[in-house]
């Protein structure tokens, strides 16, 4: 791995690029303050596009600044000769192709048989199938998420083995049958493994490609495999992690650990990841847990996507890059410039189709998601490398009952000073009584139905102890309440009050885009301005946004027609760029300095005696 050194900075972005395309990176990467502040753009207008060779013609002429939507490599391809438009190639951090594998069935229940599997599966022949490209994967994290360990593992899958697959099996007496050429089991009865068709991918029958190198009799069936092709979804709340391969729901949820996984050591991280108090203790149980994984074997992860998205670069500057949406999200909208430093622009953006709701408590659609953080305060912002950015919070202090012997024991209480220069569309100030308010009404809401209730599962207090103060207190002591109050979206009292304003009830028919009347007072970057439903969607900056920042004065300096115009200084900061080549891409990584002290701080990985054949790591439940 080669590194350019270019300086230190302060948020790290994942970055990849096609090698056989001359794609440009331009994105502006500032630090925490500097991340924060804007936008520097007069509007941002969305377009409904639907038709994707529409979107790549209004690309090319110039109708459109970015496409908020994914391209395949055959639509990539048309950019490849026009100099004003950038190609991002981002991992998806949403989903991974997986392998998976029924850890209940014999001699599946081993976890050597299912590990000379992932010895013998050459993902390095894994066929194209959709048509843009992809990244071979070990982790059952992504790979963009600070918390996985893919460049950590000591041994990976990545290319066949079959030799260290047979001697896997040979240690653990499953001999080969000279008559037949297939494997036995230890009692000297023959097996067989059954690989669910896939349909449409290959994968099937690479899986019967590693069992026939180790010796072991394989079948295709319509149902019931013991090995079938699937995805493994995934989202930022990394909790879900812990139910995907938990024992205590082996026999009794079929949407979760549908591998029918046991074991031991994976139950007790598990547990020790749902009782962290710190970030460290929740690192550590995370770290183990996805060794134990690797090592045994209930799922084999295969590939993440790339998804390939475009965007002109002749007019702006500053685009921010993150795991999720590549250049067409919030962040970008908060830096993006005129490319000469002035102010001011237009940025039209495409979209796919129309938003379901303005209502953050209703839709569930990734184009109002688009739409809402630029509408909304929250305490926290997900920052592009998916880690907490304040937004509202100027300080944050966390207690339980060690640290103040007036909290309940076991209880935690979150103290947090709230910024004083916030105020709402209407011209209302946001206060600590609007943030105590919010979580008051989803508890008073989710009696009626609002979803949002169930984030909150422990919140017993929340009070507003002076003007720009509010406290939160749960009734166990976890790291994960933080980020079940963070990101909630922050709304206002005087709006949404069950006395005079929206109510409790009514929770759910209030959307302010298919209701005119209904009263729309926000508090974000930008300002919802019109629409035309179902055509396009039109936001400004928002002038009393408390991170924005006043627009330069431009000057006539002599009594000529020569002027003198103040360039906007928009945090730009040095960067530290790490390259290596994977499958022909390139990866970009911007370390942020934070980041690096916790990577340095991190505990090491045990290396794990590949050759070993004892059954995993810990103490497992499995039939040998």
């Amino acid at each position: 791995m080669g590194t350019v050194r270019v300086g230190a900075i302060g948020i790290i972005i994942l970055i990849i690029v096609s090698s056989s395309n001359a794609l440009q990176a331009q994105g502006i990467v500032t630090s925490e303050e500097a991340l924060q502040s804007g936008p520097f753009i007069d509007r941002v207008n969305y377009r409904v596009i639907q038709n994707r060779d529409q979107r790549i013609l209004a690309l090319q002429t110039g109708e459109i600044e970015i496409d908020s939507d994914i391209f395949h490599l055959s639509a990539i391809q048309k950019f490849e000769t026009d100099p004003a438009i950038s190609v991002r190639a981002v991992l998806d951090e949403r989903k991974i192709r997986v392998l998976k594998i029924n850890c209940s069935k014999y001699p599946l229940n081993i976890s050597g048989v299912r590990r000379s599997f992932a010895f013998a599966f050459n993902k390095t022949k894994i066929p194209d199938e959709t048509g843009h490209p992809f990244t071979i994967v070990d982790s059952l994290i992504p790979t963009g998420h600070p918390w996985c360990i893919e460049q950590e593992l000591a041994t990976h899958y990545y290319e066949a083995r079959p030799d260290i697959g047979n001697a896997l099996l040979d240690s653990l007496d499953f001999s080969i049958n000279p008559s037949t050429g297939y494997r036995e089991t230890p009692e000297g009865d023959p097996f067989e493994i059954v690989v669910m068709d896939s349909w449409s991918s290959d994968l099937d029958k690479m899986a019967i490609e590693a069992f026939e190198s180790l010796h072991i009799m394989t079948k295709i069936a319509y149902s019931g495999g013991d090995i079938f092709i699937g995805y493994l979804y995934f989202d930022s709340y990394i909790k879900w992690f812990t139910d995907e391969y938990w024992s205590q729901i082996f026999y009794n949820d079929q949407e979760q650990n549908m591998y029918k996984f046991q074991n031991d050591t994976f139950d007790y991280w598990r547990m020790q990841l749902w009782n962290a108090t710190s970030e460290e203790q929740a690192h550590e149980a995370i770290v183990r847990m996805q060794e134990v994984l690797h090592y045994n074997v209930p799922v084999l992860s295969l590939y993440q996507y790339n998804d390939m998205m475009a965007y002109r670069n002749d007019r702006f500057s500053g685009h921010i890059e993150d795991g999720v949406r590549s250049v067409s999200n919030s962040w970008t909208l908060r830096k993006i410039h005129m490319i000469d430093g002035t102010w001011g622009g237009i940025v039209p953006i495409a979209i796919n189709e129309e938003p379901d709701s303005f209502n953050h408590y209703q839709n569930d659609f990734i184009y109002s998601d688009i739409f809402l953080p630029e509408l909304v305060p929250t305490l926290y912002d997900v920052g592009p490398d998916l880690k907490p950015v304040p937004d509202l919070v100027e300080n944050i202090i966390t207690e339980t009952h060690s640290d103040n012997p007036v909290i309940m024991e076991e209880h935690t209480r979150y103290i947090m000073d709230i910024i004083h220069n916030a105020t709402w569309s209407d011209g209302v100030p946001l206060t600590a009584n609007d943030v105590a308010f919010t979580f008051l009404y989803i508890i008073e809401s989710g009696v009626y139905g609002n979803p949002a209730y169930g984030q909150l599962d422990g919140l017993v207090a929340t009070y507003a102890p002076s003007t720009y103060q509010v406290v939160l207190e749960f009734s166990t002591e976890s790291y994960w309440h933080f980020s079940d109050f963070a990101y909630t979206p922050i709304i206002p009292e005087h709006i949404f009050n069950d006395m005079d304003g929206i109510g409790y009830k009514n929770w759910e028919f209030w959307d302010p885009i298919k209701n005119p009347d209904d009263p729309f007072v926000t508090c974000g970057p930008f300002l919802f301005n019109n629409c035309v439903p179902g055509i396009s969607y039109e936001l400004v900056r928002n002038p009393l946004f408390y991170y924005g920042v006043e627009e330069p004065n431009i000057t006539d300096t002599t009594t000529t027609t020569t002027t003198t115009t103040e360039i906007m200084d928009y945090g730009t900061l040095a960067i530290s760029l790490t390259i290596s080549s994977i499958s022909g891409f390139v990866i970009v990584v911007f370390s942020y300095r934070s980041y690096l002290e916790i990577e340095k701080n991190r505990p090491k990985l045990r290396e794990i005696p590949w050759e070993e054949v004892s059954e995993g790591i810990g103490n497992h439940r499995e039939e040998d």
